[in-house]
Order: structure tokens, then sequence, then C-alpha cells
């Protein structure tokens, strides 16, 4: 999974319009916002890196049911694009961790920074912080996704080692 180019374009204009409007805001305004952005910076970065977490637990979770569970000879087509499917959806993962730690590493150097370079820095920031939290979202439902395919596979199975 690759972020469209029509997503980034999208977001990039949304950068320009984002720092236009930061560049409009009153000094005091501005800190309040940047503060509020700041804050929910954080807070989605914490939630995403947990999230992250989960998602590798499922997947090792979904490894260890195909490795317990060979396929018949009709599911195996269908049991081996699934493979495929978790493998590059653990790949996507990676990538969106890695962004995601150095996302959350430019926050802290942020909010070390004296004041006056906080918010020179910070529209470049929050413009990373929409990419992605895009990306979080893409990754979110192909994880979705995958999950329902899963339950779908072992129903399937389980029923048909029933008969």
């Amino acid at each position: 999974m690759r972020l469209p180019r029509l997503l980034g374009t999208l977001l990039g204009g949304m950068l320009v319009i984002g720092v236009a409007a930061v560049m409009g805001c009153s000094q005091q305004k501005l800190s309040q916002e940047m503060r509020e952005q700041e804050t929910e910076m954080t807070e989605e970065s914490r939630r995403w890196a947990d999230d992250v977490t989960q998602w590798s637990g499922m997947h090792q979770e979904m490894h260890a049911w195909h490795a317990s569970h060979p396929p018949t000879p009709a599911d195996t087509a269908k049991i081996r694009a699934h493979e495929e499917k978790l493998a590059s959806h653990e790949q996507d993962v990676a990538n969106f961790s890695r962004d995601l730690e150095e996302h959350r590493a430019r926050v802290q150097e942020e909010a070390a920074l004296p004041e006056n370079k906080r918010v020179a820095a910070h529209a470049g920031l929050w413009a990373n912080h929409l990419k992605l939290k895009a990306a979080y979202e893409l990754v979110a439902r192909a994880h979705r996704e995958l999950g329902e395919e899963h339950q779908e596979i072992v129903a399937s199975m389980e029923a048909a080692h029933a008969k």
C-alpha cells in the first residue's frame, strides 16, 4: 500500500493552506493553537504506536494460525493470497512505524526549542502530522480488512473440517 499520488497532492494543498492560516494568526493565538496541536500530536502518536504494537501481535497470531492449519487443496490459493496480503501489510505497518517514530522524535525536539523557534518549526511538523494521520487511516483500514478476511478464512476452514 502506497499513499496515492492524489492523497499526496491533497496533503500538499492542505499544507499550503495550513501554513498560510498559521502565518496569519496573531502570536498569542498561534501559541495557544500550537499548544493544542502539540497535545494532539502527542496523544495521537501515542495511540498510533499502541495500535502498531497491537497489530504486530495480531499478525503473529495470524501466522501461528496459518502454520497450525494447513490449507485444503481447495483453499490453498485463497490462503496463499491472504498470506501475501499479510506480508505486504506488515511491510506497510513497519514503514508507518518508522515514520511515526521519526515524527515522535521531531515532536520531542520541537518541545525542547525556545518559544520563537518552536513557532517557526511548528507548521512543518503539523503538516507532517496530518500526512501521517492520513497514512495511519489507510494502514488501519487495511488492517481491519485483513482481520475480517482472516476471520472468514478461519470460519470457512473450520466449517470444512467439521464436515
